[in-house]
Parts: C-alpha cells; sequence; structure tokens
C-alpha cells in the first residue's frame, strides 16, 4: 500500500515536504498546495523544482473551474518535466465553494461533466482527481461515480466527507470501497488516518471487495457485483502534519520491523529523536524562502498548534511558543521545550 501526502494549503509546500521526507520518510507521493490560476507565480514555481523537491515523486494540483487555464497550466507543468496534474473537487473552504469550485463543484453535476468533457479532450497531461462524496449530502455519490465512471483519470482520491461537512464528523471509508468497486481505475482513500491502528482497521474495509457495506442504491451503483479496480493507495493529511512519523511508523508496522519512537500515533511526536532536526529544517527553509521574521514565526506557529494536539508540553510552554515576537524568543521557547 502506498501512502500519499495531501495537499494543505499554506502548509504542505516543499519546505515541510523536503524536511518531512529527509527526516521521517515513508511517504512515496506528495500532491502541492492547490494552484488556482492558468499559470504558476513564483512562489508555485520555486515550490515545483526538481532540487527544491529531491528524491521525491510529487504531483501538482489545480482548482478551477476553466477548461482554458487547465490546458495553459497543464502546457507549463509538461514543460517543467510533470507527468500527471491533480483536480482539486475537494476543498470546502466557502469562498471556494461560492464560486463554484472545488467541493462546490459537486453540487453542480452537470457542469462537472461538461467541464470533465473539455479537460480530457484537451488538457496535455493525464488527469487524476480529488474529490468529496457529494456537497451536501452523501446520496449525492451514485450521481458522481457515473460521471468519474465516464472519464479516463489515472486515479480518484475520496475523502469521505461530503463537502458541508467540512472536517467534522467521521469520514466513511465504505465509500471509497464502493467507488473501488465501481471504477476502471485506481482509487485513494483519504479521512481520518491519525495512527498505525487508524490504519490497519481502515485497511481491513477496504480489503473487503465484493462486500461494499453500502446500501443498493435505484441506480444500482452500490452492491456486489465484484472490484474494478483496487485501492493500493492511502492519503493522509492532517495526521501527517500532527505526527510527521506517522508514514514511517505505519510502515514499520505493517513490515513488522522497529521504527524510531513508538509505533503508535499516541506517542509524543516532540519525543521522537528525529523531530529537532526536523523543525531546524524547517525553520531554516522558511528562512531561506527570504519570508519576514513575523511570516516565519507564523509558519512555525501554525505548525506547533498540530504538534501539540498529541503532546503532554504544558501550557506555560505552549505559551512561550505562541507568544514569540522575535526569533530568540522563539528559538529560547523550543529549547526549553525539546530540552537542549
Amino acid at each position: 500500500m502506498k501512502l500519499s501526502l495531501a495537499p494543505m494549503e499554506g502548509i504542505t509546500t516543499h519546505v515541510f515536504r523536503r524536511a518531512l521526507h529527509r527526516h521521517f520518510g515513508g511517504v512515496d507521493i506528495f500532491f502541492t498546495p492547490f494552484i488556482a490560476a492558468a499559470h504558476t507565480n513564483a512562489r508555485e514555481r520555486r515550490d515545483l523544482l526538481p532540487e527544491n523537491n529531491p528524491g521525491m515523486h510529487v504531483i501538482p494540483q489545480m482548482l478551477t473551474d476553466s477548461v482554458s487555464d487547465l490546458v495553459s497550466l497543464a502546457g507549463e507543468l509538461k514543460k517543467m518535466g510533470f507527468t500527471e496534474l491533480n483536480l482539486n473537487f475537494g476543498c470546502p473552504s466557502n469562498t471556494v465553494v461560492r464560486g463554484g469550485r472545488g467541493a462546490g463543484f459537486l453540487a453542480h453535476p452537470d457542469d462537472l461533466r461538461s467541464f470533465l468533457d473539455g479537460a480530457f479532450s484537451a488538457c496535455p497531461l493525464p488527469l487524476s482527481a480529488k474529490t468529496r462524496i457529494g456537497y451536501r449530502d452523501p446520496a449525492e455519490w451514485a450521481g458522481l461515480l457515473h460521471i468519474y465512471a465516464d472519464f479516463p483519470f489515472t486515479s480518484l482520491t475520496v475523502h469521505a466527507r461530503t463537502g458541508v461537512m467540512m472536517y467534522s464528523g467521521e469520514a466513511n471509508p465504505a465509500y471509497a470501497l464502493q467507488a473501488a468497486e465501481r471504477l476502471p481505475f485506481p482509487v485513494i482513500y483519504n479521512g481520518d488516518i491519525r495512527s498505525p491502528e487508524d490504519y490497519e482497521e481502515i485497511c481491513s474495509v477496504l480489503g473487503k471487495s465484493g462486500q461494499s457495506p453500502l446500501p443498493e442504491s435505484p441506480t444500482g451503483l452500490a452492491g456486489t457485483h465484484g472490484r474494478a479496480s483496487a485501492i493500493t493507495r492511502i492519503m493522509i493529511g492532517r495526521g501527517l502534519i500532527t505526527n510527521p512519523a506517522l508514514a514511517s511508523r505505519i510502515k514499520s508496522k505493517v513490515a513488522g520491523t522497529p521504527s524510531m519512537g513508538s509505533s503508535t500515533v499516541a506517542a509524543d511526536i516532540l519525543q521522537d529523536p528525529r523531530f529537532p532536526a526536523f523543525h531546524d529544517d524547517l525553520l531554516a527553509g522558511y528562512g531561506q524562502e527570504g519570508l519576514p521574521m513575523k511570516k516565519q514565526l507564523a509558519k512555525m506557529k501554525e505548525l506547533w498548534a498540530y504538534f501539540f494536539l498529541q503532546s503532554s508540553v504544558d501550557m506555560e510552554l505552549r505559551r512561550k511558543i505562541f507568544s514569540a515576537l522575535t526569533l530568540p524568543e522563539y528559538e529560547a521557547a523550543v529549547s526549553q521545550i525539546l530540552n537542549r
């Protein structure tokens, strides 16, 4: 089973990807934060440069409802050496949805089909996509599967929530299983993997070929007619930001080999011996990007909000991180937390 890093706007840039790959490993495929215009800007081009992504399999993602913009960007990416472009039909942000893009596209299936007709007719790169299971209601999924089945995607990533759910509630892997039983191309599951145990539990559901736990739909899309494709990839987003060691721990546990740090996500990532060097690479990377000090600190504080989710660090030390106004103040707080 291959593991992918989900795209997260402003977080999974090349600085984070490179540090994750260098110090923890375990991730096979890295998706970039979405690009929303017909051409990359300077920051996006820098994010895609091979020298900023050494040894990594990187797939750019695009958020658009314009076929012409898609074709233009794909042409640029092809010249850069990329062999695939991923379409974003999953972003639930209100701003994105109001514009009829991301998960908002799912509320307008006729528009979605029309867009895909144009995209696959003109795009110079193979296309994959990431989708929610509907915008308002999971009942929309059957109709969406009919649409997706008509196009030659290289893969479809299923974030098993609706758009209106945002990131609340529980993702249901049964919808990805249903897609794998019905679609003639690979399906990737995404949602709620925070530990190796979560991974194993979800894989036990996804491995049930021909046993969709969803009820038969009027359109006949759910049922027990056998699988057309297999789920061979899992995408992880917030779980890997919270615990950058998660992918390597999953693979170590599956292989039955020892890993550095506990095999469970409950282990404090700040106690992992790889974390200090990982942190220092992040901080240095943002500095090398030429970000002003305040933006460097803002980037690091955003990540600490995730790192602290499974940490036993006391509130006073946490406050020192978030209240730091200068790099020396910040580094002093980090030194206290990491006991160095």
